[in-house]
């Protein structure tokens, strides 16, 4: 019998053997006629290393996965990524925060093409009005990273590049409808010479949005509208300059709670009201890039201004 048990597992080890070494052929097979691309990050030591070489908890989403899951938001991207937490208080539109290992929303840096767009009262950035048209891929950096991005980034940095001008002149549009009133649409130019390439785009989203409050039929509708030009210049392989521009302009209703006294039966809850928020974004930079042997020095200036109205 115990022979018996013992043939038998010999022979189903040999089985597996075949079939370990037969696919471990195939995968061989296809990696030579296929090689692997190794992902490049960029945010983890501000220099382009692989992701194996990269000492940080890295996350990458590419622009292909962005289309294929037919994001819109920024904000909804990171809510499949390991140590993310997204929270947002209500529809679109409304404040949206991104957590990082548990740390508070104001412990992420959040940089655009390099530009820090964290709101300089609360150092947090609002993902509401964050769209995630013309975006090349976005990088998530888990843990501390102050050594290169200040105290600030104690939990971690979001990355996000956009897309660059090619060789050939792209031109490409989208337009999107779906339910509660709900459009969007994108235009992008980009291009490319051996010296100049450059990249515009204008992307917009409009919804009537839904009712929130149990007393009243009143919706609550969201707007947006992103410009984004990028251009850069290198005359010689040592020198080059770069410049970028990024202009948001958002609008969106939303109902207050009723804390009204005396107190009555809907006290604490939400209720119909004409409340709205009106906010606009400015970022840009300009950066010049030198290489002197072994030695690259950099001089760029960036700035962000941020504008947010609430009226009732």
């Amino acid at each position: 019998m115990k022979n018996y048990w013992h043939v038998r597992c010999e022979a189903r080890l040999w089985r597996v053997c075949v079939v370990s070494i037969a696919c471990w052929i195939t995968n061989a097979e296809a990696q030579t006629d296929a090689p692997l691309l190794e992902r490049v990050v960029i945010s983890g030591s501000r220099t382009e290393s692989t992701l194996a070489d990269t000492g940080s908890a890295v996350s990458i989403i590419t622009a292909t996965e962005l289309e294929q899951r037919q994001i819109r938001f920024v904000s909804d991207a990171l809510r499949e990524v390991p140590g993310i937490a997204v929270s947002r208080l209500g529809p679109a539109g409304t404040n949206t925060q991104v957590r990082i290992r548990g740390a508070e929303a104001n412990h992420t840096v959040v940089l655009i093409d390099g530009v820090r767009i964290n709101d300089p009262f609360t150092s947090e950035v609002d993902f509401a009005h964050l769209l995630s048209a013309q975006i090349e891929r976005i990088e998530i950096l888990r843990g501390p990273q102050s050594v290169l991005y200040g105290s600030e980034a104690i939990g971690g940095v979001i990355s996000i590049f956009t897309k660059r001008g090619a060789p050939d002149v792209q031109a490409d549009a989208t337009a999107e409808g779906g339910s509660f009133s709900t459009y969007s649409g994108t235009a992008a130019l980009r291009g490319a010479s051996q010296i100049f390439n450059y990249a515009l785009s204008a992307s917009a989203l409009k919804t009537d949005g839904t009712n929130v409050s149990r007393f009243g039929s009143e919706d609550d509708g969201y707007r947006n509208r992103t410009l984004y030009a990028r251009a850069g210049w290198t005359p010689i392989s040592a020198a080059s300059l770069d410049a970028s521009l990024r202009y948001r302009d958002s609008r969106s209703l939303f109902d207050p709670q009723d804390f009204a006294l005396p107190p009555t039966p809907r006290f604490g809850l939400i209720i119909d009201g004409d409340r709205r928020s009106e906010g606009d974004q400015l970022d840009a930079k300009l950066r010049g890039r030198f290489t002197m042997g072994a030695i690259e020095h950099q001089l760029g200036f960036a700035r962000t201004q941020t504008e947010e109205d609430t009226f009732a």
